[in-house]
């Protein structure tokens, strides 16, 4: 899944650290040829294998030199995962596995004893 790293330090634009950043996103794929040659020094946008059961975090942690800050970290496009059946292209609302919380709940039980002994 392709991310942008927007207003990242121009600093950090070599490759090893976007390696870092992206490992804190998941695994780096690849980077982006204009960022890879040095070409659009505004937006860093890599290509990162992320596992999609997981929250995907908007920003992370990132520091030099003891400076810590928030880097926002902004997904182009993030495919539709059932964590109910699991399969891609559909959330859990609209899920057809029989299971969704759309299906209603079997009625509670009756203790048949209690009927029984009223007549």
């Amino acid at each position: 899944m392709w991310i942008r790293l927007l207003e990242l330090p121009i600093h950090l634009y070599q490759k090893k650290a976007l390696f870092g950043i992206a490992s804190l996103i998941g695994l780096l794929i690849k980077l982006d040829k204009a960022i890879a040659d040095g070409l659009r020094p505004s937006v860093a946008r890599v290509f990162v294998e992320i596992d999609l059961m997981k929250r995907r975090p908007d920003s992370v942690w990132i520091g030099t030199k003891g400076r810590y800050f928030p880097q926002p970290v902004v997904y182009e496009w993030c495919p539709k995962y059932c964590i109910q059946c699991r399969h891609l292209g559909h959330g859990i609302e609209d899920c057809g596995d029989g299971k969704s919380k759309n299906v209603e709940a079997a009625p509670a039980p009756v203790d048949l004893r209690s009927i029984i002994n009223k007549r």
